[in-house]
Formats: structure tokens, C-alpha cells, sequence
């Protein structure tokens, strides 16, 4: 299904948005359970020193998929831009550029990761119990780096050319891949973290190859086109893409400052307690980073296009549906606690187990603020206003988590510990708000055109 056939800018608003948001949940859902997953078997298999192991290794990557979600999403903008535009070789050759740059990133995290796996868990907190698997974890699993940076960033471009339904497919295949994968090398060789680590990879490999396929075919609009000129535009979209740099990098920073003081406070039972946290924070946060993600290329084809009432359409209908998802969370949260921390951890971990259950108690608010926080930062993304993005996500990610782990622990003790997330989404929640209102489509589109036509054949639809 091509974008011209999909119809976007003329399209129901509320079919449009779900044909690009539900393959997008399912593919992000997918594309990060491979963590969640290997977390489930590692915890359940090896132990929750084996999983505390591997939770130290999330900062690296949160640094290394920052960069290709910086790349990706400030490309994919302009390359939807473009679509808008009627300009698919302009889109072709940013497509093209972004995969060179987004390979040779990867050659480098590679050779970092492998070389330097002991000094990086080092950094990362590890101390003489867990130095050995995660070392093991991090060197093994960075081997498949190009696999997994760019199964992602043809997932979006996949979207981008009007095929969401794709994207997900690839995603989902994976998925069950990882743990099929999981399963045969953790429970059934007992290969512990560097089976969790092959498995990851293993998956990425097949997604990568059937997303790639798609640009072969004819019913790509997208092609690998070496057009070697305008490199220049490969750093604007950096620059556009910088919200979601911020936002990894700083999800980063916040993990690994959560673990150094977890397992300073509580040993490795805190830190396997805190991943309990981290992951179950984490399959909210992808849901809901589908629903904003999907929204990169409707509302950046909606800007091309001139049509500022059809934007405000798709953000009240995403919001609607990420603050329903929240609240659904929220109340799983608060009447099954228990049932959460069994996925991840082995009846007899009671430490952890308990530790992970105080965090619940508090964390479970965040999720009443997180989507909406998502979704206007990838509004200003779309709208090609990076600093706006840029600003709610340095807030909600970094300056607002750090200043609160810094201060809040020391006032309230542990329990400053776990109102930190909570409380850095609400105050991000205002500063994003009072944001849209100087930055409404209305303003930011000097010249719109007349949908009434369009509306019509709205009700038609």
C-alpha cells in the first residue's frame, strides 16, 4: 500500500491515524521486546544477579540507538515532507544518505563495544559480581549492532513510503523469533546472558532482511539512489532529530545514575529490583512512543500539504488514545503489582521482589503523563520545530530526573527514589502544554488551505 493510495491528507483522520499507529505499536512493541523478553528468561533462568547484569548494560544502548533515532527520525521528516510534496527522488536520496551514515555508525559502536566491553561495565557500575556477564552480554551482542540500528531505521522508512502494515509485519517476525531463540539457548543450553545476547541479534537479522527486501520491489516508492550531493541535509535532520537524541541519551543517563545509586544503597538485589521497573516502564513507553511515533509522518505530510485543521484532528485522537493506554496501565499497576514482578523474577528473589513492589507503588502515576509528553514532543518534531522538542524532552528525560535523584534521596530516602519518575513527568507535562499553545498549527502555518472539500468527503467516509 503505497501513501498515494492510503490517501493521508484526504483520508478519515481516525482510519488514517490507526492504519500508521497500530502497525507502529506493534512494531515498536515488537522491536523492544527483545530486551523485555530476554529479561523474562534471564530473570527466570539464570537469576536476578544475571539480570541486574544485564540492566547495566541499557545505558550503552540507549546511547547507541539515540544516535540512529536522531538520524532516522530527523530524515524521515523531510523525507515524509517531500512525499507531501510530490518529490519521492528528493525522498529517495535522504533515504539513501541516512542508511550510508546509519552503517558506518555501527562499524564504530561495534568496535567500541567489542574492544572495550570490560572498561564500558566498568563505567556503567558494575562491580565484581556482575563485571563478568555484563561484559559478556555487551561484547557479544554488539556484534549484530548494524542489524539492530538498521532493521530500525528501515522499519520507519517503511512507514514513511505508505507501508506500515510492513513495517510491523518485520517487526513482529522478529519478535517471535527472539523468543524462539530465547528459549532454545536460555532455558533449553543454559547459555545464560550470551544467549539472551544472540538471541537479540539473531532476530534483528531477520527483520533487517525482510525490511530491506521492500525497497527492491516495485511497490516501493523509496529507492537506494547514490546521489552524493546535499550531504548537508543529513546534519539538518540531525538537528530536527535532536529531541529524540535528547530523549535516549537522557533515558540513558537516568538508568545509569539509577543504578549506580541502587547498587550502592541496595546491592545487586536494588538494581534487579529497579529492572523489574525499568522494563515494565519501558513496554509503556514504546506503546505510546508508537502512537506519537506514527504521528512523524502524518503530521509532516499534513505540514507539505498546508492543512493545519487536520493536524489538530490527529493530535486530539492520539492523545485520547495514549492517556486511555496510561490509564489502563495505571490500573493494572495498582491492583496487580505482584503479577508484574513474578513475569521478570523467581519466587524465592524476595529482596528484589520487594524492593521492585515499594517502586510500584509510585511509578504506576507515571503513567497517566508519559503519553501525552511523547506525543507533543514528536508534534514539534513533525512540525520542524527541534528546539520546542528538543527542550520537553532535555526536561522530561534528563534535567528534570537528575535534579530529582540528586536532591529527592536525600530528603526522603528511598522513597525520593521512586517519586522521581513520577514527578518529572508532571512538571514536564506543564512545560509541554504551555509550549503547543505558542507553537499551534495554526500559527506555525502561515497559509492554509481550505479543507472544506475535504470534510466533506470526510462524511462521506
Amino acid at each position: 500500500m503505497k501513501l498515494e493510495k492510503l490517501d493521508v491528507t484526504r483520508g478519515n483522520p481516525l482510519k488514517v491515524f490507526l492504519t500508521f499507529s497500530i502497525p507502529s505499536v506493534i512494531g515498536l512493541l515488537s522491536a523492544s521486546s527483545a530486551e523485555t523478553i530476554d529479561a523474562i528468561f534471564v530473570g527466570n533462568y539464570a537469576g536476578s544477579a544475571s539480570l541486574a547484569a544485564v540492566n547495566l548494560v541499557i545505558p550503552f544502548f540507549f546511547f547507541v540507538f539515540g544516535f540512529a533515532v536522531m538520524i532516522v527520525t530527523g530524515s524521515s521528516v523531510r523525507c515524509g515532507k517531500y512525499m507531501g510534496e510530490g518529490n519521492p527522488k528528493a525522498a529517495s536520496a535522504i533515504f539513501t544518505r541516512t542508511m550510508i551514515v546509519l552503517g558506518a555508525c555501527c562499524v564504530v559502536i561495534t568496535i567500541a563495544g567489542t574492544l572495550f566491553s570490560r572498561q564500558i561495565v566498568a563505567f556503567l557500575g558494575a562491580n565484581k559480581e556482575l563485571t563478568e556477564e555484563s561484559a559478556l552480554y555487551l561484547w557479544t551482542i554488539s556484534l549484530f549492532t548494524l542489524f539492530f540500528l538498521c532493521s530500525y531505521g528501515l522499519s520507519v522508512f517503511v512507514r514513511v513510503d505508505g507501508r506500515p502494515v510492513l513495517s510491523s509485519v518485520g517487526m513482529v517476525i522478529g519478535s517471535i523469533s527472539n523468543f524462539v531463540l530465547d528459549f532454545w539457548l536460555i532455558a533449553v543450553l543454559d547459555m545464560g546472558v550470551k544467549g539472551a545476547a544472540i538471541a537479540t541479534g539473531g532476530a534483528q537479522i531477520i527483520s533487517f532482511l525482510i525490511l530491506l527486501f521492500h525497497f527492491f520491489t516495485d511497490k516501493s516508492s523509496l529507492k537506494f539512489e547514490l546521489n552524493w550531493g546535499r550531504w548537508g541535509e543529513i546534519f539538518k535532520a540531525c538537528y530536527n532529530g535532536l529531541s529524540e537524541f535528547t530523549n535516549e541519551m537522557s533515558a540513558g543517563i537516568v538508568v545509569l545514575i539509577f543504578n549506580w545509586i541502587m547498587i550502592s544503597r541496595m546491592g545487586v538485589s536494588g538494581v534487579a529490583g529497579y529492572s523489574v521497573i525499568n522494563y515494565t516502564l519501558g513496554i509503556g513507553i514504546m506503546v505510546s512512543y508508537g502512537f506519537s511515533d506514527s504521528l512523524l509522518p502524518i503530521v509532516s505530510t499534513h505540514l507539505g500539504a498546508k492543512m493545519p485543521e487536520r493536524i489538530n484532528r490527529f493530535l486530539i485522537i492520539s492523545s485520547i488514545l495514549v492517556f486511555g493506554l496510561g490509564l489502563v496501565l495505571f490500573t493494572l499497576l495498582a491492583f496487580f503489582p505482584d503479577h508484574m514482578i513474578d513475569v521478570f523474577l523467581e519466587p524465592e528473589e524476595l529482596s528484589a521482589a520487594s524492593i521492585a513492589l515499594e517502586f510500584i507503588v509510585l511509578v504506576k502515576w507515571s503513567f497517566l503523563f508519559i503519553g501525552i509528553n511523547l506525543i507533543l514532543t514528536a508534534y514539534h518534531t513533525a512540525m520542524h520545530r527541534p528546539m520546542e522538542s528538543a527542550i520537553i524532552a532535555l526536561f522530561r528525560s534528563l534535567i528534570l530526573p537528575v535534579s530529582a535523584l540528586l536532591v529527592l534521596p536525600k530528603l526522603l530516602d528511598n522513597t525520593g527514589i521512586y517519586l522521581v519518575i513520577p514527578l518529572s513527568e508532571f512538571i514536564t507535562l506543564l512545560i509541554a502544554v504551555a509550549l503547543f499553545i505558542r507553537n499551534r498549527p495554526s500559527k506555525l502555518i502561515a497559509r492554509p488551505v481550505s479543507t472544506d472539500i475535504l470534510e466533506k468527503d470526510h462524511l462521506r467516509n
